[in-house]
């Protein structure tokens, strides 16, 4: 199953419910020259706070009127059954005003006029949920406004999920997007909760006494998909639940959550190679955070573990380490400057026979900003020989592209070819956090070599991804999506190894698929 498909897919089953998130359109009849909307969102503040199926939503939003012209301005957002409004603000300096409830009728009208005007019909979907129209009057050329939302919805169950979808692309109909986006909260529950996950943006997670912690934050956001939360509650041993989307009833689109929770599991050693380019194209910042990234993964290794650094430009340095002295190891990468080519197949082709050698989980940690210009570079003959030789070591690659001039089919397809990740930073962005955060995701892996099979004499499943070297990650559920073909009840089992030990928990579930 391609990625075009599995978007689709994503988009298909978690594009239903709508919260509340508000946009801001001048009044047509207040305008010089109702052109296009001028007003931009600058700050896009989101507060989630889940009890059981409760939410309680806080929105902070600052507009700014970028335009010569004064206008009165709608506030227009969607509202879900069984919401609660308990607070509306509008915060103009000092000053908290107040505004006008519209008629949905008139809402619709304005709302119809500049969704075609910005060539957004996707937009048009919100006119089918219950609106909540403010008429705001007087906003200044120039001038910002804070407005704060507040309310509470219960939230409902998709599948064995309790689900929320913020309408964030709701926001595309505004000048510019997002500049400052902000989306985080907490999950409390008297039940275990084993996930909470968006599919659609990349957040992180966190536990914190008792609770389960997320955020996503994002600088100038041109939001292209609304922003999905799904929660995962339960109290069994080994969890496993399924979700589907069909349009006919007999095929579609599967995604299933694997997350075991097993007491005495043993420690896991990880291997690690982190391979970093110090091509010249990497000098600056971007280099000195690479090298901090790659401290902050010595700096928390397990004492089971083991970790090498290979620098590469046309040349490939190893830097193994020996002994766990890890002072010595930070003090050792310090030295390497940057400059030089970029030799990919090389780099991939040393570390991958040095992996070939090793027992264990393994893990390849691959960051480069750079197109291969040393070497090797056909880009057949990198995939090949890397692909092939992960297969035989049974080893995971999580790759990073930094800024526009990577190849970034390279790396999506070393990514899905062997059981890993494939992350995309801009040269902006912080890469020594974007590592960190994958590290965290995967520096206690609890179940390896973990087996997924489909037993049913009526329901064909194909497509599976991802389909090698599957690892389940302490608190990161195994996601494996699919397509499925046929009606009735099949059997899902799941085996794995918990250090040497073979899991004897193999277990199955019946689903009727519907």
């Amino acid at each position: 199953m391609n990625k075009n498909i599995l978007v689709l897919f994503i988009i298909l089953i978690f594009s239903t419910f709508l919260m509340a998130d508000g946009v801001v359109i001048p009044n047509p009849n207040t305008m010089v020259k109702p052109i296009e909307n001028p007003i931009k969102l600058e700050n896009h503040f989101v507060d989630i706070e889940i009890s059981e199926e409760i939410a309680s939503i806080v929105i902070e939003e600052d507009f700014f009127n970028d335009s010569e012209h004064g206008f009165d301005v709608l506030y227009i957002f969607p509202i879900p059954k069984d919401t609660v409004i308990t607070d509306f603000k509008i915060i103009d300096g000092i000053n908290v005003l107040s505004g006008n409830v519209m008629e949905k009728s008139e809402a619709e009208e304005y709302f119809k006029l500049y969704s075609s005007m910005n060539k957004n019909p996707a937009i048009m979907k919100y006119l089918d949920e219950n609106l909540m129209s403010i008429r705001i009057d007087g906003f200044k050329p120039f001038e910002r406004r804070r407005l704060k939302v507040e309310y509470k919805t219960v939230m409902q169950y998709e599948g064995n999920y309790l689900k929320l979808v913020y309408p964030l692309k709701m926001d595309s109909i505004l000048k510019d997007g997002i500049s400052n986006l902000r989306i985080a909260g907490s999950v409390k529950s008297s039940r275990e909760i084993y996930s909470v996950y968006s599919p659609t943006y990349p957040i992180q997670t966190y536990s914190e006494n008792g609770s389960m912690e997320f955020v996503y934050e994002k600088a100038n956001l041109d939001p292209n998909y609304d922003f999905t939360l799904l929660i995962g509650l339960g109290e069994r041993e080994f969890e496993a639940f399924m979700t589907s989307h069909s349009s006919d009833g007999v095929s579609g689109f599967f995604s299933l959550d694997i997350n075991p929770s097993i007491n005495d599991s043993d420690n896991i050693s990880k291997n690690i190679f982190m391979v970093l380019d110090r091509s010249g194209s990497m000098m600056g910042k971007k280099y000195e955070q690479a090298l901090d990234a790659a401290e902050y993964v010595i700096r928390r290794l397990n004492s089971e573990d083991d970790f090498n650094l290979i620098f590469f430009n046309d040349y490939v340095n190893i830097i193994q380490n020996d002994g766990n002295d890890y002072d010595s190891l930070v003090e050792r990468i310090n030295t390497y400057q940057s400059g030089g080519g970029t030799n990919i197949y090389a780099a991939l082709n040393v570390a991958l026979d040095k992996l070939m050698a090793i027992d264990g989980e393994k893990y390849l940690v691959f960051l480069t900003d750079g197109l291969p210009t040393v070497g090797i570079t056909s880009e057949n003959l990198i995939l090949k020989n890397s692909v092939s030789k992960s297969e035989m070591s049974k080893t995971k690659m999580f790759v990073f592209g930094v800024g526009y001039d990577v190849n970034t089919n390279i790396l999506d397809v070393l990514a899905e070819e062997t059981g890993g990740m494939a992350f995309y930073v801009d040269e902006s962005e912080n890469i020594e956090s974007a590592i960190g955060n994958l590290y965290n995701r995967i520096s206690d892996p609890i179940l390896t070599d973990v087996n997924v099979e489909f037993i049913s004499d009526n329901v064909y499943f194909g497509d599976i991804l991802p389909n090698k070297n599957l690892t389940v990650y302490e608190n990161q559920p195994l996601k494996i999506f699919g397509k499925f073909q046929g009606s009735g009840e099949f059997k899902v089992r799941i085996t794995g190894y918990s250090g040497e030990k073979f899991f004897p928990k193999s277990t199955s579930f019946t689903w009727k698929m519907v």
